[in-house]
C-alpha cells in the first residue's frame, strides 16, 4: 500500500502479463537462450509457479493455470475467492483441432 497506493487495482490482464514475462524469463535462463524454439522447448511441459498457481505452456502454446471465481465488497475493493481449487485447467484450443468439434 505504501508504494502504489489504497486506490491501485491488480487485474488478470496485469497478473497475465507479468506470468509470461516471468515464464519466459525463466525459461530463456534455462535454455541458456533466448531463441524462440529453444525458450519453447524450455517451457513446454514445464510448470512454473505464478501467484495465481502452478502454470504450465502445453505444446500447442496455451497454458494451463488455476481459475478462480470471487466477489467484491460494495465498495468494490475487498475480494473474496468463492469457488476454484488452484488446480490448473487445461486448454482446449478447438481452432487446432478442427476434427475435434
Amino acid at each position: 500500500a505504501e508504494r502504489y497506493g489504497t486506490s491501485y487495482k491488480v487485474v488478470s490482464l496485469m497478473e497475465s502479463a507479468y506470468v509470461a514475462v516471468r515464464y519466459w524469463a525463466t525459461a530463456a535462463q534455462s535454455a541458456g537462450s533466448v531463441k524462440t524454439q529453444e525458450v519453447q522447448r524450455a517451457m513446454w511441459g514445464k510448470p512454473y509457479n505464478a501467484p495465481s498457481g502452478s502454470v504450465q505452456l502445453n505444446e500447442s502454446n496455451y497454458l494451463s493455470k488455476p481459475c478462480r471465481l470471487g466477489t467484491l465488497d460494495a465498495q468494490g475493493k475487498g475480494f473474496r475467492a468463492v469457488a476454484g481449487d488452484g488446480v490448473a485447467i487445461s486448454p482446449e484450443p478447438w481452432w487446432l483441432f478442427p476434427s475435434l468439434e
